[in-house]
């Protein structure tokens, strides 16, 4: 369901005219750059994606709920594509995000597992149609992918490319260049067309643009609980700025998970060492008793990470080379979503059974792209060659390495600014990272950039009256291009038209009912949103709208009314309430 897009109401031109912006840019790893997709029909899902789109203060238009997803650990191809992928690139089309998402996210309760058999009997024929000298290997390329990873070669797989499937598929890894070089860290865009050499292309010249993907969490059968799914989110977002303690550690033995990895244990651990991050080398499968877990390359097919008393570091990035490390109906084998559970912010695991191929998992470097201050997706996505049957869960946008540029409050931090015809504010750094450039984006869209200026001119006369979200992001002149926001709330009042809502209650229970006072002093049917479900509508200025509370769902929730007057959309300023109800802790 698409709600009314509020930025097609503006003049954009009007705006990069009075800001001397550029022609819109592209994103850089932020809430802004995120679209978060939900299982409609989950409970689960939505908890989950509530609380991540609070913590994480993911703009409304960038949220979408999906209707009948197969209730299955596995699915087929053409349901995946017609049932999650198409729509969610229609989303993206539909509500002008195409020049911001960057990330597609999934919350719980989505199959991970996708069977592809023509996809793989199209790679197989495409090879032989090219005389390749040997046939590949039938089991290294298993008809099998994730959910994540087909969502990142979502390009791809709507042209009907198999070419995905190969182990060298991925051109934004940063593979090794020579003996002891490696293509440099960088920060990663949708926009960006990428060359077999690993270097940024014209996309014209056959170039491969990507969309990172991860899950937030898996809740169902051999997953994590509910609560254990809440505690490691709140962990992650609060660990961002902050480098985790203690050592990153590399398992390293005779096994066959840690052969795979082990020789380029040293090139990362080199890296590390001159980052000044602690590193060691174990034999044994868990890392030692009460040790803080900075981050964890392993190799074990089982770990009682219990019994080991780990402890993982928020924002720790903790992986482990094995099987099946992400098929959750399986109890055989340790899960990747255990080591969120015991506070890792990411981790993966496959889908299917990968035969121990370094190309299908993530390089040692991954520690190395994280602590030079990526965040969580890009630092897995530089560091797997083939990761067509690898799901990643975790946060992607936790960051806990990277120095960003520090906003002063812009306008009122702590309520409406009222605002008529121009006003022009304050851009402030508190701290001493160089900016290279703001982005702005007002209602979840961006409308342009342009190089840092401490005075930031924006002209109301070009919006329709009522609630706006001006969202002003400065990006670090680096290579990682880390960042940080200000979020300023507009009430705009030109023509006097206002739309407002209220409740007498701040905290519903899920199994009830929740009613909304809607007030406005024009004509024209008003509709309740959270995030992009349609809640209720009126069609006089004044009343109540009801609905169960169920169907937003459980955690902290924001409502929006919005109506159209003279062909104009016009929104109230949003109303937080909370949805209670139990929080499964198993």
């Amino acid at each position: 369901m698409n709600p009314p897009v509020l930025s097609r109401s503006i003049s954009i031109l009007a705006l990069l005219t009075l800001m001397n912006l550029a022609l819109p840019g592209f994103g850089q790893g932020g809430a802004e750059n995120v679209l978060l997709v939900v299982n409609e029909e989950s409970s689960s899902s939505k908890l989950l994606a509530n609380h991540y789109v609070h913590l994480r203060n993911i703009p409304r238009s960038h949220v979408v709920h999906l209707s009948g997803i197969a209730k299955r650990e596995a699915t087929d191809e053409a349901d995946f594509i017609k049932t999650i992928l198409q729509p969610v690139m229609k989303t993206i089309r539909e509500r002008k995000l195409s020049n911001c998402i960057d990330y597609i996210v999934y919350s719980s309760d989505f199959p991970t597992m996708v069977n592809i058999p023509k996809f793989q009997q199209r790679l197989f024929e495409r090879w032989k149609l090219e005389k390749k000298n040997s046939p590949l290997d039938q089991r290294t390329y298993a008809p099998t992918a994730s959910l994540t990873s087909l969502t990142y070669f979502a390009n791809q797989v709507l042209d009907d490319d198999p070419s995905f499937m190969l182990l060298d598929a991925n051109r934004y890894m940063r593979a090794k260049t020579d003996v002891s070089r490696y293509l440099p860290t960088r920060s990663f865009h949708s926009s960006d067309s990428w060359g077999k050499n690993g270097q940024v292309v014209d996309a014209a010249s056959s170039g491969r643009s990507y969309f990172i993907s991860t899950m937030l969490a898996v809740t169902c059968d051999e997953g994590i609980s509910e609560r254990a799914a809440l505690d490691f989110l709140n962990n992650s977002v609060s660990a961002d700025g902050t480098p985790p303690k203690g050592t990153v550690f590399f398992t390293d033995n005779a096994g066959a998970r840690s052969r795979a990895r082990k020789a380029n244990f040293d090139d990362a651990i080199a890296q590390l060492d001159a980052l000044k991050i602690k590193t060691k080398k174990i034999l044994s499968a868990v890392t030692p008793a009460n040790e803080d877990v900075a981050g964890f390359v392993a190799g074990a097919p089982n770990m009682d990470l219990a019994k080991s008393q780990c402890r993982f570091s928020p924002g720790s990035i903790c992986e482990n080379l094995t099987s099946i490390g992400a098929k959750f109906t399986s109890k055989s084998q340790i899960k990747c979503t255990e080591f969120l559970r015991y506070g890792a912010a990411g981790s993966s695991g496959c889908v299917v059974e990968p035969y121990a191929i370094q190309a299908k998992f993530p390089h040692p470097m991954i520690q190395v792209h994280y602590a030079r201050g990526c965040t969580m997706g890009e630092a897995f996505y530089q560091s797997i060659h083939g990761p067509f049957q690898i799901l990643i869960v975790g946060d992607p946008l936790c960051r806990p390495y990277g120095v960003s540029p520090i906003l002063a409050d812009i306008g009122k931090s702590d309520g409406l600014n009222t605002i008529q015809g121009s006003v022009v504010w304050n851009i402030e750094v508190r701290n001493e990272v160089q900016i290279g450039k703001l982005n702005l984006f007002v209602d979840g869209s961006k409308v342009g950039e342009r190089p840092f200026n401490s005075k930031l001119t924006f002209n109301s006369k070009t919006m329709s009256d009522g609630y706006h979200e001006v969202r002003v992001v400065a990006v670090a002149d680096n290579a990682i291009e880390t960042n940080s926001s200000k979020t300023i709330h507009l009430l705009v009042e030109n023509e006097r038209r206002r739309l407002s809502i209220n409740s007498n209650q701040k905290q519903y229970d899920v199994s009830g009912q929740v009613t909304v006072d809607v007030t406005s002093n024009f004509d024209g049917q008003v509709t309740l949103y959270c995030q992009d479900l349609a809640l209720g509508s009126l069609s006089r200025r004044k009343g109540s709208i009801s609905f169960d509370a169920a169907m937003p769902g459980r955690g902290p929730i924001e409502l929006v009314a919005i109506s159209k007057f003279d062909g104009k959309i016009i929104q109230s300023a949003p109303l937080e309430v909370y949805i209670s109800g139990t929080i499964l802790d198993n």
